[in-house]
C-alpha cells in the first residue's frame, strides 16, 4: 500500500525566501558599500575589513540553510527519514557557527565606522566606551561559542542517537544563549543610540545631525531580531518536533544577522548621492600639494575659529577639527587661496551643500 506525505504543512519555501531576499538586499549594500569607498572616496579603514568577513558569514549561513532544507527542514519530523533526521540536526549546528560570528563582525563593524566618524571629535569618553563596546561584543561571542560547543561530549551526540555519553542540561545551554541574545540586542541599540548622544550637541547642520542619526539608526531592526531570536529560543530546546517548530528562531537568527550588516552599510552610502545630486562642492586643503577650486569658495564665508566640519572623507559624515586661522594670512590681506593652500600641513575637507 502506498503512503503519500502531507507537504501541505511545509515551511521550508517561505523561510528560504525570507532568508534569500534580506541577504541579498545585504549584498547589494555591501557591494555599493565597496564601490564608494574604493571608487569615490577612496578610502577605507577598518569598519570596512571587519564588514566583508560578515558578509562572507552570511553567505555561508545562506547555504547552510539551503542544505538544511533539503534535509526537510520546515517540515514535521515523523515525516523525515532517520538519515534526514540526522543530517538536519548536523546542519542546523553547523549553521549557528557562521551566524555566531557573523553579528559580532557586523557590530563590531559599526563599533568602528562609530569611531572613524567622530574621529578628533571624540571625547576620550566617547572613545573608552566605543573601545568597551567592542571588546564585549568580542567577550560574550566566545562565551556563547563556547556554550555551543560544550553542549555535549562527545558533540555527535547532538545529532546520533545511542552514543555514550554526558550532555549539560537544557537549562544551563539555555541560560547563557538568554544572556547572548540579549547582549546583542542591548549592543544593537546602544550603537543606534550613540549618534543621537554624540552627533548632536556637534556644530553641524540640523539637517546632517538628524540624516545621520537615522542612518545609524537601522540597528534598532537588528536588535528587534536579536529580541525575538532570543525570546522563542525555548522552542528548539523543549520540543520534539525541531524540523518545524524551530523555524521561528532559525528565520530570527538570519534576520538578525543580515539586518545588522545592512545597519552597518547604509551610513557609508550617502557619499553615492551626494555624489550624483551634483548639489555638492569640495574644497580640499592637501598636505604640501593642495588644490583649491577658487571660484567656489571665495564667496563662501571662513569657518569659525575650532569650526567642526562635515566631510565626505571616508562615509560623508567623517569630523575634522581646525582653526579659521590656517585659512587667513598672517598681514591681514586677503589670501591668495591658490598658494597659501600649499603650506597648509594637514588635509581638511569642507563639505558645502547647495
Amino acid at each position: 500500500m502506498l503512503s503519500f506525505q502531507d507537504d501541505s504543512d511545509n515551511r521550508a519555501q517561505g523561510f528560504l525566501a525570507c532568508v534569500t531576499i534580506t541577504t541579498t538586499v545585504a549584498l547589494v549594500l555591501i557591494s555599493l558599500r565597496f564601490y564608494v569607498r574604493l571608487g569615490i572616496v577612496r578610502k577605507h579603514g577598518a569598519d570596512d575589513y571587519t564588514i566583508f568577513p560578515a558578509m562572507i558569514c552570511a553567505i555561508l549561513a545562506l547555504s547552510f540553510n539551503g542544505l538544511l532544507v533539503s534535509q526537510g527542514f520546515g517540515k514535521h519530523m515523523h515525516h523525515l527519514m532517520p538519515q534526514q533526521q540526522k543530517r538536519m540536526r548536523i546542519w542546523n549546528f553547523v549553521l549557528y557557527i557562521p551566524i555566531l560570528f557573523g553579528l559580532a563582525l557586523s557590530k563590531i563593524s559599526v563599533g568602528l565606522l562609530l569611531l572613524r566618524l567622530l574621529g578628533t571629535a571624540a571625547s576620550k569618553a566617547q572613545k573608552l566606551l566605543l573601545h568597551l563596546i567592542i571588546y564585549f561584543i568580542a567577550a560574550y561571542t566566545l562565551i556563547e561559542l563556547v556554550n555551543v560547543l560544550t553542549i555535549c561530549r562527545p558533540l555527535a551526540m547532538l545529532w546520533t542517537r545511542g552514543l555514550h555519553g554526558t550532555c549539560r542540561s537544557f537549562s544551563s545551554v539555555n541560560a547563557i544563549g538568554y544572556f547572548h541574545g540579549a547582549s546583542s540586542a542591548a549592543v544593537a541599540f546602544s550603537l543606534s543610540a550613540m549618534p543621537v548622544i554624540f552627533f548632536w550637541k556637534l556644530q553641524m547642520k540640523r539637517l546632517t545631525k538628524i540624516i545621520t542619526c537615522l542612518l545609524m539608526g537601522f540597528g534598532i531592526f537588528d536588535g528587534v531580531c536579536a529580541i525575538m531570536r532570543t525570546v522563542l529560543l525555548y522552542t528548539y530546546a523543549e520540543s520534539q518536533d525541531v524540523s518545524y517548530t524551530s523555524i521561528p528562531t532559525t528565520i530570527w537568527g538570519n534576520l538578525e544577522l543580515t539586518f545588522a550588516i545592512i545597519a552597518a552599510c547604509i551610513p557609508t552610502l550617502r557619499p553615492l548621492f551626494r555624489y550624483f545630486d551634483g548639489s555638492r562642492l569640495r574644497t580640499s586643503f592637501t598636505r604640501r600639494q593642495g588644490y583649491i577650486n577658487q571660484d567656489q569658495v571665495r564667496n563662501q564665508p571662513l569657518p569659525s575659529p575650532h569650526y567642526r566640519a562635515a566631510s565626505a572623507g571616508t562615509t560623508g559624515l567623517d569630523l575634522t577639527t581646525f582653526k579659521s586661522s590656517d585659512l587667513h594670512h598672517p598681514y591681514g590681506r586677503e589670501p591668495d587661496l591658490d598658494s597659501d593652500a600649499k603650506t597648509i600641513r594637514k588635509t581638511i575637507n569642507i563639505e558645502m551643500v547647495a
